[in-house]
């Protein structure tokens, strides 16, 4: 079975307040009385929103522009 984790975890993880650790809970799939989240629903969240450095970005960037000159 699958870890569930409450508001105190994601508090204790985030560093944050009730409050922001249950808005951040209704913005994934969750339970509701007492809110709980499955751990794989909170580690594909924190993917969706980790962002790249810029220059990798970058690189990606002119490596499709230049596959679309060659194409």
């Amino acid at each position: 079975m699958e870890r569930l984790l409450s508001v105190q975890d994601l508090m204790d993880r985030y560093q944050c307040s009730r409050q922001t650790a249950v808005r951040y809970m209704q913005k994934m799939e969750h339970m509701e009385r007492p809110y709980m989240v499955r751990a794989s629903v909170l580690e594909a969240w924190e993917r969706e929103r980790t962002v790249k450095p810029p220059e990798v970005i970058r690189a990606e960037m002119i490596r499709e522009k230049m596959m679309r000159r060659m194409a």
